[in-house]
């Protein structure tokens, strides 16, 4: 003999009930994950051109001069060698993870330093190794600084993960989004 099973009927107002919870808990979600990529989210300034070209002895780097195509870094080009330039970018980690505070000698520049859910875009060819002169400096990751140095461009894999450019005898000191709007358009 089959036996049949009484369907389960819940009141109406159960119904209702899980329903407002449910898009309660998906606007909360949404709202969460939002407020936390706005939160986290800094200006990309590699798009920008400097208002200025120099400040001083150095010129000002615009990141958009930085890309290459690959048929320009297989034939070598060293565009850019031997270069004073004061860069504005994102203070990353090189390889390596490193803990914040910690000082360190070298770091990578980045001219985006994206959120926390997508991080920022490691191309080679946007990407500068930052070498201290001589000192060290605490590494706060995602912060905005300036570095000033001398650029040396070597040739690679534009889309790679190894930085194609370093900037030597670098000096850092901090910066604020106000530079952005001072020396970018």
């Amino acid at each position: 003999m089959r036996r049949i099973r009484a369907k389960t009927i819940l009141p109406r107002r159960h119904e209702i009930r899980f329903l407002i919870l449910l898009t309660a808990c998906l606007c909360l979600l949404t709202f969460g994950t939002a407020r936390g990529v706005f939160s986290t989210a800094q200006p990309d300034i590699s798009d920008l051109s400097p208002v200025f070209a120099k400040t001083g002895a150095y010129t000002i780097l615009n990141w958009v001069e930085l890309e290459r195509h690959r048929s320009a870094l297989q034939q070598g080009a060293v565009a850019f060698t031997g270069a004073r330039i004061q860069a504005l970018g994102y203070m990353m980690e090189t390889d390596r993870p490193v803990p914040t505070g910690k000082s360190v000698r070298e770091f990578i520049l980045l001219p985006d330093a994206g959120n926390f859910l997508h991080p920022a875009h490691r191309f080679g060819d946007q990407m500068i190794a930052v070498h201290l002169e001589g000192r060290e400096i605490k590494f706060v990751p995602r912060s905005l600084v300036w570095a000033k140095g001398i650029l040396r461009a070597s040739s690679g894999d534009p889309a790679g993960s190894r930085p194609l450019y370093d900037l030597d005898e670098a000096i850092v000191f901090a910066a604020s989004k106000m530079d952005i709007q001072h020396y970018f358009r």
